[in-house]
């Protein structure tokens, strides 16, 4: 006999299915060829293999999942792949020109955008799983809860949004989901969702959140979308406390092949020429440069497993290796 129990969306006493938190489009490019998600755990420098995605069988019944989320997320992951990403995506980018850039977009469905970050929000909060433990919005679950049942978003100052977007060193949107956060202080509120190379910034407390004013999602469907790279992009998510390691992983590396590296290399910047060819490998190009221009460069580097961990990346420097040009 099929267990019954609450929706915690609609109320209503039935069987309820698997509903994944953050859609499952989102985490397709994270998935290895089992279909698991790796997981950096970045408090202790560790991975794991999460297998699935994660979803929750205890919150949603299948008409809120599929009817009343579903065409939510189903806009979101077509707005972010069909006309965020292909305005922010900058594959001719060089490093340290133009590190910001904003967009102009007009239009964005205001409604459906907004409907689906505070679903999120809310499946994050009455959620068990502990992927989603920082996300606790308290008394404001209530009220979103009602705003998703009524299909109303408010006006844009009730639980405004904020959205910047980050691109890595290849010029793509910066894959990964990081654990979503509520964070508080005094009357400032925020909870920060990232995924699809985009961050969300809700407000749920009175203050005002002040550092990007001008990037709200607005009523009249249009948003003044920035997107940060380079060294940009670096300080934008150590602000918010992303791993040094991670961001610099992501965000620092010389990738530009309009730039010569060998030069670069030959100035001083040697470090980014060694963790260039650790994530590109001993096939690669770059690599077969690098021995034919430094002499202890291979001696070096064929101490090194083909794969790299990311708690050696972007940490040589130029100081630790002898140089002896040919």
């Amino acid at each position: 006999m099929e267990e019954h129990k609450k929706c915690q969306l609609c109320g209503k006493t039935t069987k309820l299915i698997k509903a994944h938190i953050i859609p499952r489009y989102f985490d397709k490019p994270l998935r290895d060829n089992n279909g698991a998600i790796m997981l950096a755990h970045f408090d202790n420098d560790e991975q794991s293999r999460l297998t699935p995605s994660p979803f929750d069988k205890n919150i949603l019944c299948e008409k809120c999942d599929n009817d009343r989320l579903g065409k939510l997320d189903k806009y979101a992951a077509e707005f972010l792949v069909q006309n965020l990403h292909p305005r922010i995506r900058r594959p001719k980018q060089i490093f340290g020109r133009d590190e910001i850039i904003e967009h102009k977009i007009a239009d964005v469905d205001y409604k459906m955008l907004k409907l689906f970050l505070l679903s999120v929000l809310w499946r994050s909060h009455v959620t068990s799983l502990p992927f989603f433990d920082k996300v606790d919005i308290g008394e404001h679950a209530e009220s979103i809860k009602k705003m998703i049942l009524e299909n109303d978003p408010g006006n844009e100052d009730t639980f405004p949004i904020y959205i910047i977007s980050i691109i890595n060193i290849t010029g793509e949107p910066l894959n990964g989901i990081v654990i979503p956060e509520a964070a508080k202080s005094n009357d400032l509120h925020i909870c920060r969702l990232m995924f699809g190379g985009v961050i969300f910034f809700i407000q749920l407390g009175t203050e005002k959140f002040l550092k990007y004013p001008k990037y709200q999602l607005q009523e009249n469907n249009k948003i003044l979308l920035p997107t940060f790279s380079g060294l940009s992009a670096n300080i934008e998510l150590r602000e918010w406390n992303y791993p040094k390691q991670y961001v610099d992983h992501h965000t620092l590396r010389v990738f530009s092949r309009e730039g010569n590296i060998i030069e670069m290399a030959q100035k001083g910047h040697f470090d980014i020429l060694v963790i260039l060819c650790n994530c590109e490998g001993k096939q690669s190009d770059i690599y077969q440069k690098a021995i034919d221009n430094f002499e202890p460069f291979s001696n070096y580097v064929n101490s090194l497993s083909t794969r790299v961990s990311k708690r050696q990346l972007g940490t040589f420097d130029a100081t630790e290796v002898p140089l002896n040009l040919k």
